[in-house]
């Protein structure tokens, strides 16, 4: 009996460290309550391009990415809300939403030209289905090469056929 009552403790102790983690729409609130305002916004996704380059290009054009809107010691905070186990798992990518839902204007991706985002990439799975704004590939190497996108756009070589030297 004692085994039993223990492992019940147990579960409900669990249940509640899950039910602590934030939710995407806490997490929209909380960018809200911060007075972000989302009109350019950069993501990125591996192996194409880094946070980094989101970095870059969001200070070049006065807009955000995620790490101007949420500091680390927020994720951490948030983390620790969560509790150990697959809960954590869950919060980047409810991060990753939010950002994409609160983003008005346009939305940028980095993304090597002759790339394509991996169908399960943060970006393709909670970020480009959420964004409800004008989408650009720009290339990390070459901010000015930017071009609207869609999942469906081509999106040209680095190096054109023409110039990949031949083996002798």
């Amino acid at each position: 009996m004692k085994f039993f009552a223990t492992v019940i403790a147990g579960l409900s102790l669990a249940l509640q460290t899950q039910a602590a983690c934030p939710t995407v729409k806490q997490i929209s609130d909380w960018i809200e309550s911060k007075g972000h305002h989302l009109d350019k916004t950069v993501f990125y996704t591996s192996p194409y391009s880094t946070n980094r380059d989101a970095m870059n290009y969001a200070n070049e054009i006065g807009g955000k990415f995620w790490g101007n809107i949420y500091p680390n010691d927020q994720y951490y905070e948030w983390l620790g809300d969560c509790g150990p186990g697959p809960a954590q798992d869950e919060l980047a990518p409810r991060m990753s939403e939010a950002l994409a839902r609160k983003t008005t204007g346009s939305a940028y991706v980095m993304l090597k030209k002759g790339a394509a985002p991996r169908p399960d990439s943060v970006f393709m799975k909670y970020e480009y289905p959420n964004l409800k704004v004008k989408v650009y590939a720009v290339n990390p190497e070459d901010h000015n090469e930017k071009k609207e996108w869609t999942p469906g756009t081509s999106w040209k070589r680095a190096v054109p056929f023409g110039d990949v030297p031949k083996e002798e």
